[in-house]
């Protein structure tokens, strides 16, 4: 028998909404603890050994990683809740990932190279794009080997017209060893730790705007979206 589909009036979507709810409020709560410790605690690091140091800094790290991927997975189960409200956008995506990746704070040894046309533009869900946009980031960032520099580039294909997001990264990733759940259903093996996670989301996220995210040979990410047609911001002659 087929899954029922999970939408937001279904008996299932109602008894999850008090746990995003708690999720959202309750477990964020914690790590914004950790995070504020870490904080003082670095405001006082002229009085702490250098490896005293380092473990606050290690620790503050983990904890803006558990809340990064937190939020990613909240608004994940939203999609699937039917819950989120999408809000469609024409979005330059040159400028687009130039601030996710600025904003984004990733290890200061990951170089990115991006070729995109300025003015090439997509109309899609902000929110998904940039919640997809950080759990790649977080892919290479904690996937990637040796002398990390990732190469982005985006072009626009096909009739009809989809984007196509091409990352070239040297990865290496990790692979669940467990027999019983190391494959998923088409037959691929399952990816673990942090960029198995962030993958699976960003796969999630990427099947929601309508598109596809595969990997190659653990050096290229493959993005597809949809590219519909952008509204014109210039007035009518």
């Amino acid at each position: 028998m087929p899954k029922a589909k999970r939408t937001a009036g279904t008996p299932a979507a109602a008894k999850r909404q008090p746990m995003l709810y708690l999720a959202s409020h309750g477990l964020q709560t914690p790590i914004s603890a950790i995070r504020w410790g870490c904080g003082r605690l670095k405001r006082m690091a002229a009085g702490l050994p250098p490896e005293q140091r380092q473990i606050v800094e290690d620790v503050q790290e983990q904890a803006k990683l558990l809340s990064r991927m937190f939020e990613a997975l909240l608004l994940l189960a939203k999609v699937e809740d039917g819950t989120h409200i999408s809000a469609l956008q024409d979005i330059y995506l040159h400028d687009f990932l130039q601030t996710v990746v600025a904003a984004s704070a990733l290890p200061q040894d990951v170089s990115w190279k991006l070729s995109c046309p300025d003015d090439l533009r997509l109309r899609t869900d902000r929110a998904l794009l940039t919640a997809l946009t950080e759990a790649l980031l977080l892919v290479v960032a904690y996937g990637a080997r040796g002398q990390r520099t990732v190469h982005v580039t985006i072009a626009r294909h096909g009739t009809p017209q989809e984007c196509i997001v091409t990352i070239h990264a040297p990865l290496q990733l990790a692979l669940v060893e467990d027999a019983a759940i190391a494959r998923q259903e088409d037959g691929q093996r399952i990816v673990g730790g942090v960029p198995g996670v962030m993958l699976s989301v960003a796969a999630a996220l990427a099947s929601a705007l309508g598109g596809s995210l595969q990997v190659h040979d653990e050096c290229k990410i493959v993005l597809k979206l949809p590219s519909p047609p952008s509204v014109s911001v210039l007035p009518e002659a």
